[in-house]
């Protein structure tokens, strides 16, 4: 949640490509925003939100072949604007995150051989 009447909404639309929608709700009605393409070809598998502030959130998702992916989504009203990948080229999937402040978020990530990629990612407004 964005606030008592917003949430964010990220999934994969048709051709693998991360799309997000703004939840606007009013008692027990929600109005989903346009929808808003991230990147194309993400896969969007597994995704994962952490929220920052209010208008802040960090998307990660499962890469498929390009490994996971993470973007800070701002919103403007209900206007949800991805931004650029922000993780180094890697391998793994099954992709978590929590924000921990208004600037930093924890992001985990199964790595190879079976190994738990973790790591710190600190974007600033």
């Amino acid at each position: 949640p964005l606030g008592a009447t917003k949430a964010l909404y990220g999934y994969a639309s048709a051709g693998s490509q991360m799309a997000y929608h703004v939840l606007d709700v009013a008692g027990t009605v929600v109005t989903p925003s346009g929808i808003v393409n991230g990147e194309a070809g993400a896969n969007g598998q597994q995704v994962s939100l952490g929220v920052l502030t209010s208008t802040r959130v960090l998307a990660a998702y499962s890469g498929g072949g390009a490994g996971p992916r993470a973007v800070i989504v701002t919103i403007s009203g209900s206007v949800p604007a991805p931004g650029v990948n922000l993780l180094p080229t890697t391998t793994g999937d099954t992709v978590s995150i929590v924000g921990l402040t208004t600037t930093k978020a924890l992001i985990a990530n199964s790595g190879t051989s079976g190994f738990m990629n973790a790591r710190i990612i600190e974007k600033s407004e």
